[in-house]
């Protein structure tokens, strides 16, 4: 009985799902591939950088460039307009935390001097493929944020189905670095075990775990923050957590705080000021919209 209905029904949901099907492919294929292949080459290229003798410091001191890289990007390929207030607390920021890096460098150089070599030398022929892969990973970056605003102008903003895709469909090619990964696991399971419930599991395990947890909060925020306000706007608030982390790196393992420290503490203070003040009509947005779900 009603067989006819349920014949048709099934040969209607059998076209709808290819159409779906196809439709979803090509979209995936021309839409989601670009970031999938520049997010991984971003992620690939900072990592490997640190195989070159490239420092942690310099490390950051680099991508805390990626404001400048943001606003060069912005200009030049989608013709946004910035104004005076935003350039000069871009620059401020910039110099800010390269200054207070400067300054944890000079604290930690009467400990390691081999570390912090390869800031003193950037030109020399062992540094020059890591500086190489940090400029590379600093502009992809640019660019990436960039993708991520003109996908979420065409198709909408599903930031998380964006994250999903990314950090999935990214691991295939992870098996080029399966040595790197093994040693890597090899390390953690021979460190120093922590004893749980009766157990022994390895401390860097537990640690491995703990930064997982809070990388998938930062980083679920960061996608999620991309899909309501501009790529600039998002590398001021990244770039603002990384300047909270090295003073919390000072205050939690007790190193000095000297001038220098204050002069980029101050200067970040200063360019964060201006920044905020210049993009206040966004933030008075929010507040209403917060305002809306939540009455005060």
């Amino acid at each position: 009985m009603h067989y006819d209905f349920i014949l048709f029904g099934f040969f209607n949901l059998s076209n709808s799902f290819i159409y779906r099907f196809i439709y979803l492919f090509f979209f995936f294929f021309f839409s989601y591939l670009l970031i999938i292949f520049i997010s991984f080459l971003v992620s690939i290229s900072n990592n490997l950088s640190l195989n070159f003798n490239i420092s942690i410091p310099v490390l950051i001191i680099f991508r805390s460039g990626s404001l400048i890289a943001q606003l060069i990007m912005g200009r030049y390929l989608r013709n946004n307009f910035y104004s005076q207030r935003q350039i000069v607390s871009v620059l401020l920021l910039t110099v800010g935390i390269i200054i207070f890096t400067l300054a944890d460098i000079k604290e930690h150089r009467k400990i390691s001097i081999v570390r912090t070599s390869i800031f003193l030398l950037p030109s020399s022929l062992i540094a020059s493929p890591g500086i190489a892969l940090l400029t590379f990973g600093l502009f992809a970056s640019a660019y990436l944020g960039i993708c991520q605003e003109n996908l979420y102008h065409k198709y909408g903003k599903h930031h998380e189905e964006l994250m999903l895709f990314v950090h999935l469909l990214s691991l295939p090619a992870f098996i080029f670095f399966y040595e790197d990964i093994m040693n890597g696991i090899s390390r953690l399971n021979y460190s120093l075990p922590l004893h749980m419930f009766e157990f022994p599991v390895p401390r860097l395990w537990i640690s491995l775990v703990a930064l997982c947890i809070s990388q998938w909060i930062c980083v679920k925020n960061v996608y999620k923050l991309t899909s309501v306000t501009s790529p600039l706007n998002v590398t001021i608030v990244v770039t603002m957590r990384k300047f909270i982390s090295l003073t919390l790196s000072i205050l939690i393992f007790k190193n000095a705080f000297n001038m220098i420290h204050l002069v980029g503490a101050l200067l970040v203070f200063i360019g964060s000021i201006l920044y905020t003040d210049d993009i206040s009509p966004f933030l008075f947005k929010i507040k209403e919209k917060f305002k809306k779900i939540v009455p005060l």
